[in-house]
């Protein structure tokens, strides 16, 4: 059924100018963000059948723009926006969380897992932290494999040195669904952390992070001073 053929109060943008967005479902406000529809299906049908394919809302939001893009009427440019739409309420959400403070190595987790789900290559962020462990900024590293060539010290202590970083937590994700460090993670984050401590910044953690799980170097014992910073 085409949009126009809805009676006009059931029309998403009249029914969001007129009643507000709370009023609306998640197919509606999906279709508003996409604006047209596909061959034979109207905004609202692809809509609907996205979110009913993904499992939910947070499920479509979570898929990566590749496999976004391949679904049927949905193409680059409308991927593109749910990947943005994506990303703006994961901002929303850091800026109006309460501070968030890091006591155990799934504090992190909850709180990098969302910027991390669904990625097909790896990315390796940098968490940084104030004295109290509470969390003053999150820092996109590089893309890609995590080798001495693409990771740095210099570049980890700058991003560090500039957010007034007392200690951080570096996390990457594997692609492959195994959360354990490799040798290279393992070798490259012992470099790292040498690098901390010359210049007296904490070296807390480095998180292994899947879709689904995650593994903590440090409790693996992998870091100087085993479970403990």
């Amino acid at each position: 059924m085409n949009i126009l053929e809805l009676p006009e109060e059931d029309r998403p943008r009249e029914k969001l100018l007129n009643f507000g967005a709370g009023t609306m479902s998640d197919a509606e406000l999906v279709s508003i963000v996409l604006s047209s529809g596909g061959k034979g299906q109207s905004v609202l049908e692809l809509s609907q059948s996205l979110i009913k394919e993904a499992g939910t809302l947070t499920d479509l939001l979570n898929f990566p723009v590749q496999k976004l893009i391949s679904y049927k009427n949905l193409g680059e440019a409308k991927a593109l926006k749910l990947a943005a739409i994506r990303e703006l309420a994961t901002r929303h959400n850091i800026k109006n969380k309460s501070v968030l403070k890091i006591s155990a190595p799934g504090d992190a987790y909850e709180y990098i897992k969302s910027s991390l789900f669904g990625k097909e290559t790896e990315h390796l962020y940098l968490i940084a932290l104030n004295a109290r462990n509470n969390i003053i900024n999150k820092s996109l590293i590089s893309v890609g494999t995590v080798n001495e060539t693409l990771i740095h010290p210099r570049e980890i202590i700058k991003i560090a040195v500039m957010h007034n970083a007392v200690s951080i937590i570096l996390v990457h994700n594997h692609p492959s669904g195994e959360p354990y460090p490799s040798s290279e993670d393992v070798k490259v984050t012992q470099r790292l952390e040498n690098a901390c401590k010359i210049v007296g910044i904490g070296f807390t953690d480095h998180l292994i992070v899947c879709d689904n799980s995650f593994s903590s170097m440090r409790a693996q014992n992998l870091l100087g001073g085993g479970e403990h910073n």
